[in-house]
């Protein structure tokens, strides 16, 4: 495993934990800095991952995602997971702005490091995990983002408008539509298989 894979360990925090870490990294207090980059750099991966698919992208970006918040902590101001993700897919959006990137194919070696070898399902998870990316392939990066925010992350219409800044209505919108893309491709799928 490279030197990322540490970092993908689930890191959890109790969320009322949060506030205060973040107030106590916001001054400084190294313990609490190492806390709050070690829970949120998997799910600032994650997301990169999904908007990227591309791992050494995603490794990377993530890295200049976590620069970007440790350099502006102390300048925070407002809803903590609103503002790093926001930091997240500004970087995202500058990437590709700079960069003319290929859609990469993805491989069992570009998948996240949260999968394990050992489990019974690995390979049914591997291929829903490749399906999945597929799928979002043909989504919209708004909708995208809801998906990932909402499903990946577990976070509710409300906090996932925020996030994105936008009403909890359009997420709902985003959400469905989404859902009904990635519904009608499986169908695709599903009816290629047959024939």
């Amino acid at each position: 495993m490279d030197s990322y894979s540490s970092l993908l360990k689930n890191n959890e925090i109790n969320q009322r934990d949060i506030p205060e870490i973040v107030s106590r990294a916001k001054k400084g207090d190294k313990n609490s800095k190492e806390k709050l980059f070690g829970y949120i750099y998997p799910k600032l991966y994650r997301f990169i991952y999904y908007r990227t698919n591309n791992k050494a992208e995603a490794q990377d970006l993530t890295g200049d995602v976590i620069l970007k918040i440790a350099k502006a902590l102390p300048r925070q101001r407002g809803n903590f997971n609103s503002w790093i993700y926001s930091v997240a897919r500004n970087t995202v959006i500058d990437f590709y702005r700079k960069e003319s990137v290929r859609k990469s194919k993805i491989s069992i070696e570009d998948m996240p490091g949260e999968l394990k070898d050992g489990s019974k399902d690995f390979t049914e998870t591997i291929l829903n995990e490749e399906a999945l990316k597929k799928a979002m392939e043909f989504l919209s990066e708004r909708q995208k983002e809801v998906i990932i925010l909402k499903f990946r992350e577990g976070y509710k219409n409300r906090e996932v408008a925020e996030i994105i800044g936008t009403s909890e209505g359009a997420v709902k919108l985003l959400q469905f539509r989404a859902l009904k893309k990635m519904r009608e491709y499986f169908e695709e799928v599903r009816y290629e298989k047959k024939d």
